[in-house]
């Protein structure tokens, strides 16, 4: 059926981009596979994900995904759980996790050392290990984290706006130029002046066109993928060792992998302090400075 609803040449498709696939009971359009399978089990009411614990069943993975993890402790190696609520309580109690600072390590993570105060901040930290993403779209298939500042571990937020606000007026973030870096990436040190193209990089997806099965906003989430995708060619397993998702490109080395990936996005995050140069390679920056500047 998934693939009638891709070549039928009755169905309406007013951008046949976005509506690679068209639902054969509605007018609903998806580019992606895994959109147009959930919509149709909406329609017959299929759940094919079923938990091997219990009765329960559910038509997206994610939500299956959400129900089934199971939280272990490798602080104590004595505490396990699939509910996260217990799991926060337990990484506010337990005495073998570390906290060097009693009041900011309130909260430690069962995984790794990572300490927050505030119990969101701790939830959404804990989710980027398991790769839930609670926060789903009812309308398809899209669903996020909730956004945590890495530089200030003090603000959470599921608005994208507020966190622009954020970005602007955090303190602990670096901004080597204070005019240039009017906005400050919450995850890293990309900055801009203008509102526009923080929003934009923020708000950034990329999704594969070789396997037509993956779509993230996570820059690391996406190299990853690039390097294990079955569907992407990789004439040679050694320099081919990361594949561009939007073209052919492969490459071994990460770094060059990512200036690849920031020229398709249209980004420069490399920026000089002390001119306009901007580059997508810290390499070529680096080069700039020594070359232009006379420094290093």
């Amino acid at each position: 059926m998934v693939d009638h609803c891709k070549s039928c040449t009755m169905m309406p498709r007013p951008d046949p981009f976005k509506y690679k696939f068209v639902c054969y009971e509605c007018n609903y359009g998806a580019y992606q596979v895994a959109m147009i399978k959930s919509h149709i089990a909406a329609h017959t009411g299929e759940k094919p994900f079923g938990c091997p614990y219990c009765s329960y069943a559910c038509a997206h993975k994610d939500s299956f995904k959400q129900k089934t993890v199971n939280y272990f402790c490798k602080h104590c190696v004595s505490f396990s759980t699939r509910n996260i609520d217990e799991m926060v309580d337990h990484c506010k109690t337990c005495t073998m996790m570390p906290r060097p600072d009693a009041f900011k390590h309130k909260f430690v993570c069962y995984e790794c050392n990572y300490g927050a105060y505030q119990v969101a901040m701790i939830k959404a930290h804990i989710w980027s290990h398991t790769g839930e993403k609670p926060f789903s779209c009812r309308f398809c298939e899209f669903s996020l984290l909730p956004m945590s500042c890495l530089h200030c571990n003090q603000f959470v937020t599921k608005d994208l706006d507020e966190m622009i606000q954020h970005c602007k007026n955090c303190t602990y973030m670096p901004r080597p130029n204070p005019y240039k870096c009017k906005y400050v990436c919450y995850q890293c040190k990309y900055s801009s002046y203008h509102v526009g193209t923080i929003q934009r990089f923020l708000s950034r997806s990329f999704s594969c066109i070789h396997c037509n099965d993956f779509a993230t906003s996570d820059l690391d989430d996406l190299i990853h993928h690039c390097k294990m995708c079955t569907f992407m060619p990789r004439p040679n397993a050694y320099k081919c060792k990361f594949v561009c998702y939007q073209c052919n490109h492969g490459s071994y080395q990460i770094n060059q992998f990512k200036g690849h990936i920031f020229t398709h996005m249209g980004e420069k995050p490399y920026k000089c302090q002390y001119c306009n140069f901007a580059s997508t390679m810290k390499s070529n920056l680096n080069a700039h400075i020594k070359t232009v500047h006379k420094l290093y």
